[in-house]
């Protein structure tokens, strides 16, 4: 029965990304691997990038805006790119 519950979900939400590299030899099993490359290289990010919106596919950093909507506008041609707001010393994490 779990297996037919498991094949069913990923014929609705496809199969989990086999382990990826995202960055220094870190390696990942996760559905987003373009979050868990962000979190491994989160304080590289903060010091090139607060305050900033930042658009990634896969373990790429594909765009870069000032602002979600201009962020947006730039990612047009990528089908789903992951859109984070990085941030500040003392802010919290905003993902769109």
């Amino acid at each position: 029965m779990l297996e037919a519950l498991t094949q069913r979900l990923q014929g609705v939400f496809g199969k989990r990304p086999s382990k990826t590299t995202i960055g220094d030899g870190v390696m990942s099993d996760s559905a987003y691997p373009a979050w868990d490359w962000i979190q491994a290289n989160r304080t590289t990010l903060q010091q090139r990038y607060a305050g900033r919106w930042i658009a990634v596919v896969g373990a790429e950093i594909v765009a870069v805006a000032d602002t979600a909507g201009q962020l947006m506008d730039q990612t047009e041609q990528y089908d789903r790119p992951f859109m984070y707001r990085v941030p500040g010393e003392a802010e919290p994490a905003v993902v769109a």
